[in-house]
């Protein structure tokens, strides 16, 4: 059967995800963020809002953006928009920490490694030797 009539399209662009990761294996959870409580969101080029990739999130879906990192009990594996948000949060995984830092804008800590100990380890092959972040957990390349 023939179609008459024009036929219309809209072309848009989808922005790629940051990847955080620095292996490919990870294990994570499905959570529904809050975007009630103000704190670690940013705003893309068309005004939205949403939460960045790398963000450490407590069990109510809330962003931790500072120390103590007690009530995290993940990391955001993608960017999550207050338009749909529901997100992936990594419970266990191999995260490049230089990436994650720069793409989340939260200043991760030895004490974030501590509190993640055992479920995601803190990757970073560029990571300076007298960084802040050298400590407890995080050495270089590996957790040791």
């Amino acid at each position: 059967m023939a179609r008459y009539g024009k036929m219309e399209f809209t072309k848009f662009g989808v922005l790629a995800d940051e990847n955080i990761l620095s292996r490919s294996k990870y294990e994570a959870v499905a959570i529904t963020l809050d975007f009630g409580e103000d704190a670690g969101y940013l705003t893309d080029a068309n005004g939205d809002v949403y939460i960045p990739a790398g963000t450490p999130i407590d069990d109510g879906g809330v962003p931790v953006v500072e120390s103590p990192w007690t009530d995290a009990v993940g990391i955001l594996l993608n960017d999550v928009y207050a338009s749909r948000p529901q997100g992936t949060v990594l419970i266990k995984a191999y995260i490049d920490t230089t990436k994650a830092i720069e793409h989340s804008n939260v200043e991760y800590d030895a004490s974030l490694a501590v509190a993640f100990s055992g479920r995601i380890v803190f990757e970073n092959p560029t990571l300076p030797p007298d960084s802040n972040l050298v400590g407890v957990g995080l050495v270089g390349s590996m957790v040791i």
